[in-house]
């Protein structure tokens, strides 16, 4: 941050950001704002990607009472097939 808005005691939401760069645009002009624009937004990306999270196979839990992926289907895979060979008119 520039010196001259160098300290901000307050939690910067929406609200709180909107009111800096307003600030600093009046202050310091348009050039220098979008420096400090381009920061803010990289001291955003910068913690935002520390908060990831992993997932393994071991993470999921598979219900003993799933459904057999062939009981959802509504017609047999061969007749699927036998129409797409035959083409678009022969259905």
């Amino acid at each position: 941050m520039p010196d001259r808005l160098r300290f901000k005691n307050v939690n910067m939401k929406r609200t709180e950001l909107r009111k800096l760069v307003d600030e600093c645009y009046r202050i310091l002009g348009p050039a220098e704002t979008a420096e400090v624009v381009d920061g803010v937004k990289g001291v955003g990306f910068q913690y935002a990607t520390r908060g990831g999270m992993t997932i393994a196979v071991g993470d999921i839990v598979i219900p003993r009472t799933r459904p057999l992926a062939s009981s959802l289907r509504t017609r047999p895979v061969d007749q699927i097939d036998r129409q797409f060979q035959r083409g678009p008119h022969h259905r």
